[in-house]
């Protein structure tokens, strides 16, 4: 089929439904609240995954570090694991281990999840005298390398694979301030917060050395974050009127400024910023929980939000962090005061069901910006596929429960409306159909159902597949 036929795909696809009623209120629904008492207060989150596909938070407060099941939202299951008292405590997990760092104390803190039910201390702390406190920690997540950054003596690289309760300190890197970090395919994206810049650094020998650089608008870069696909990366200024700036990084030697956003007055302050399949997941402190389409880089669209503080101060309450990652589409949001929020944006595709493993792992399924009415950009995509290879989209208004052999059927395709849309994935294994979304709203609340099918010589039966992804159409 010729790509420019298969722009026609969803309208196709979502002619045989009903309409549907209204959207909800701010497009975005709270699942569970969890307010642990005499906590003193929350900062950042995290978000960690089990082998049976329960999802956990991981919540900063100033005693210590909780990790929370809000699966029962009425009888959440709460652990806190005690540690120095700080109001900054900032975490990120690899395997089946969380990395929790603080701006009072040295060292790592190190939590065993490998019973999530019962976390519990593996390391208390990983001691070392080479920082006095860090402000923060980042996961190079590739090669399972965490950045221990904020420390005012410079970065600390170290090797939590190898020995993940008792890591190996790699490298020291002395230079400028480093707030908050992302490393990804061998870079790191550095806010360097009071030289007021973005920065790009090749770590392929860890070695830091400079790529590219610009200053951000208000000149306070707290935190960094790039696209899956390395094209695109967001900013946050920390200051009253601050932006979320969007950068064409596709030449890091020159990152291009394309868009920015802002919610509220011009008092508000954005705090951290987060890129899934391009939307943009944002703590926005008093103006809470923020989701904005970035599917057309150069205009962002508001798509939907979560206000976790009633009040309006202008200034550092409300919503300090948000993990966006949970393939549930669930948002983990932690808010200063009040705790743990886990909520669920109209915008935020679910997976299901089992994934077909190929030759290389199990590809993904994905898409590209959300499906609100009228988005022209939206795609549907697959990565980590099998590279120049045929891949089938099955795409209909019912999930499927099927097994062909080893292969996982996840979308009903004898359902009326159903499609097969044929492809080719590129030279990266990965491949995008255009499926503009109708600005008609009759579809909203329309759910439906995607699956991508890859023709793969290393998987069983010759065919690879991912799990299912369930997105919504909705009224921005």
């Amino acid at each position: 089929m010729k790509l420019q036929v298969l722009s026609l795909v969803l309208p196709a696809v979502i002619l045989a439904l009903p309409a549907i009623g209204q959207a909800q209120s701010h497009n975005v629904k709270l699942i569970a609240h969890v307010n642990p008492p005499n906590r003193g207060g929350f900062s950042d989150i995290w978000g960690y995954t089990a082998p049976d596909g329960k999802e956990y938070a991981i919540m900063g407060c100033y005693i210590g570090t909780d990790v929370i099941d809000p699966t029962n939202p009425t009888s959440p299951k709460v652990t806190l694991i005690p540690g120095i008292n700080s109001g900054w405590r900032d975490i990120k997990t690899f395997g089946p281990y969380a990395y929790v760092v603080n701006d009072k104390g040295p060292g790592v803190q190190i939590l065993d999840l490998r019973a999530p039910a019962s976390p519990k201390l593996a390391a208390e702390p990983f001691k070392t005298g080479a920082w006095p406190h860090s402000h923060n920690i980042a996961m190079d997540f590739d090669r399972g390398h965490a950045y221990v950054h904020g420390t005012r003596r410079g970065l600390y690289i170290l090797d939590v694979k190898s020995n993940p309760t008792n890591p190996t300190l790699l490298k020291h890197i002395s230079g400028n301030y480093i707030h908050d970090c992302a490393i990804q395919d061998g870079v790191l994206h550095a806010a360097e917060i009071y030289n007021g810049r973005y920065a790009l650094y090749d770590m392929t020998t860890l070695q830091k050395t400079l790529i590219g650089a610009t200053q951000t608008p208000s000149g306070l870069t707290h935190n960094v974050w790039p696209s899956y696909d390395n094209k695109y990366a967001a900013t946050t200024d920390e200051t009253t009127g601050g932006l979320v700036v969007v950068y064409d990084i596709q030449n890091p030697k020159q990152p291009k400024r394309v868009s920015s956003y802002h919610s509220g007055s011009s008092t508000t302050i954005p705090h951290n910023a987060y890129i899934r399949d391009y939307v943009l997941y944002i703590s926005h402190y008093e103006e809470g929980f923020r989701a904005v389409d970035i599917s057309n880089p150069s205009v962002p669209v508001e798509v939907g939000y979560y206000d976790t503080y009633s009040g309006f101060f202008g200034g550092y309450v409300g919503d300090w962090g948000c993990y966006p990652f949970n393939e549930s589409g669930n948002v983990f949001v932690s808010d200063m005061d009040t705790g743990l929020y886990v909520v669920k944006p109209r915008c935020s595709p679910a997976a299901y069901g089992d994934a077909t493993p190929g030759g290389q792992g199990a590809p993904t399924a994905h898409p590209f910006g959300s499906a609100y009415l009228g988005n022209k950009s939206f795609k549907i995509g697959v990565r980590d596929a099998r590279p120049g290879s045929i891949a089938i989209l099955l795409i209909g208004p019912k999930a499927g429960n099927l097994k062909v052999g080893p292969l996982a059927v996840n979308v009903d395709v004898l359902a009326p409306g159903a499609m097969v849309v044929i492809a080719r994935t590129d030279a990266n294994g990965e491949i995008y159909i255009p499926t503009p979304v109708p600005n008609d709203t009759k579809y909203d609340g329309t759910k439906l159902f995607a699956q991508w099918v890859i023709l793969d010589s290393g998987a069983k039966g010759g065919l690879a597949a991912t799990r299912g992804m369930e997105f919504e159409l909705f009224l921005r």
